[in-house]
């Protein structure tokens, strides 16, 4: 994931603390181009349920670039990052990265997994130069 990207989901993670923030994160071959925020409809701390017709918009608009989704975002600005039963029970997209980042330490702490029913493995987010 570039750098920028990761500043991008974490500043936007703490700019509208303490609500929990979601999006989309796009690219090609596992290598994270774009992070693209959708409303939590939810407005809550605790969860979240992205805007429908944004994300799809969201959607629309990262095939017509060519690239595909590859993850779904999410904050926990209280908790650790990683997911939880709710996480777990809500991730229908069993091809994609769930990444959370957690703003409940001295700094931000972004981990990303992937979730297929009850199984959940973390993976290694590497950060990269832009």
């Amino acid at each position: 994931m570039p750098g920028r990207v990761l500043d991008e989901i974490e500043n936007y993670s703490r700019a509208l603390y303490p609500v929990e923030v979601c999006g989309i994160l796009s690219g090609k071959k596992e290598t994270v181009k774009g992070f693209h925020p959708v409303r939590n409809m939810e407005n809550s701390s605790e969860s979240y349920f992205m805007e429908p017709e944004e994300q799809y918009e969201v959607d629309r608009k990262i095939k017509l670039s060519g690239d595909e989704m590859l993850g779904i975002f999410h904050s926990h600005p209280d908790s650790p990052p990683r997911p939880s039963g709710r996480d777990i029970e809500k991730a229908f997209y069993k091809n994609c990265y769930y990444v959370i980042t957690s703003l409940c330490g001295p700094a931000p702490d972004t981990r990303a997994y992937k979730i297929n029913d009850e199984n959940v493995r973390e993976v290694a987010l590497i950060k990269r130069g832009d």
